[in-house]
């Protein structure tokens, strides 16, 4: 009785996980450098972070247009707006996957963690309690 207990426990949990939407959003920005061959071999890291990524979402059954892959732009707006978009699309009981790759840096003026890259234009900061703000909205709405 235990084993057939077992049994339709797990049956009706990988039912569950397996009918509810997932969406991901993979934020990935190459980190800049001075110094030759910096560059390149940073954009070649993070195209193969995105593909390994992407990658593994599709074999855990994620559709490929619920995946929202972000790797030009402005840091702040563009993580903003994919959170936005994900947040507008989600329903209850549906999962979702984050992933930035990018610097987290010490704001001078405010002195607090942010992304952003090191002398980067102030406009193109994403606080942490910031970004807290927006998973909030996911995490009320999933």
């Amino acid at each position: 009785m235990k084993r057939l207990f077992v049994l339709v426990t797990v049956f009706f949990s990988v039912l569950q996980v397996c009918a509810q939407d997932k969406y991901a959003f993979i934020f990935s920005r190459p980190l800049k450098g001075d110094y030759p061959g910096f560059v390149e071999l940073n954009k070649e890291v993070s195209r193969n972070n995105i593909s390994v990524i992407s990658h593994a979402l599709t074999i855990q059954r994620f559709k490929p247009a619920h995946i929202t892959i972000d790797s030009t732009g402005s840091i702040r707006k563009n993580i903003l707006s994919g959170i936005s978009v994900i947040t507008q699309n989600i329903k209850k009981g549906d999962f979702v996957f984050l992933y930035f790759d990018m610097p987290l840096v010490m704001d001078k003026v405010s002195n607090e963690p942010v992304f952003a890259f090191v002398n980067e234009e102030p406009e193109d900061k994403l606080s942490l309690v910031e970004l807290n703000q927006v998973l909030k909205k996911i995490a009320l709405k999933a």
